[in-house]
């Protein structure tokens, strides 16, 4: 998703700055500067694509000028910029991504509920030890996006995996949002659910 977003940021400037010189001269030649003007556009959206979406030890922080991950954690904490939540989980199934939105996983916890986890943070997670029976969940208080996740107890193993959502579950607002605790329906309802 962020490379889609980097790569339209670079479209957008550079096909505004070729029409608005193309608009400024169209009954002369293209000025001997506008090619080096489009030129700079390209080099200047790349760079700053590449800059406001950069990545720290394999994970995208907004402003982490350099700093490990742990030492983002460690700061954020001390400034009371963390929330935490902690999961025992039972077992878990996935939804197949349609395009890089990030796993998505249907966490049943220990007391019935289920936990709805999906973005790109957990790809570096699911490298790691998740899912995993033990977990904590540090989000930004500010921003909500999750910071760090701590593994413990055993990994467990995915059960299954769903086709991906497409366009009607979104439609009928069966997509969940990242964090969510479902309590209405059980584990084994939504994977039926997601076997139709």
């Amino acid at each position: 998703m962020r490379t889609l977003l980097a790569g339209l940021i670079v479209v957008t400037l550079t096909g505004t700055t070729a029409t608005v010189v193309g608009s400024r001269y169209p009954a002369q030649a293209w000025p001997w500067w506008g090619t080096p003007l489009i030129v700079g556009m390209v080099f200047g959206s790349v760079v700053g694509a590449r800059f406001f979406f950069k990545r720290v030890g394999g994970r995208f922080r907004p402003g982490s000028r350099g700093r490990t991950t742990d030492e983002q954690v460690a700061e954020l904490k001390q400034q009371g910029l963390l929330l935490s939540e902690s999961f025992n989980a039972r077992k878990v199934f996935q939804v197949a991504e349609a395009e890089d939105e990030g796993p998505h996983y249907f966490i049943e916890l220990t007391d019935g509920a289920v936990l709805y986890l999906n973005g790109q943070y957990l790809y570096d997670y699911a490298r790691e030890a998740f899912p995993c029976s033990q977990f904590t969940v540090w989000r930004h208080k500010v921003g909500g996006f999750v910071v760090a996740i701590e593994c413990g107890g055993v990994r467990l193993s995915t059960e299954w995996t769903a086709p991906p959502f497409d366009e009607n579950d979104d439609e009928r607002d069966l997509i969940p949002d990242d964090g969510q605790i479902l309590s209405g329906r059980s584990y084994d309802q939504l994977k039926r659910e997601r076997m139709k």
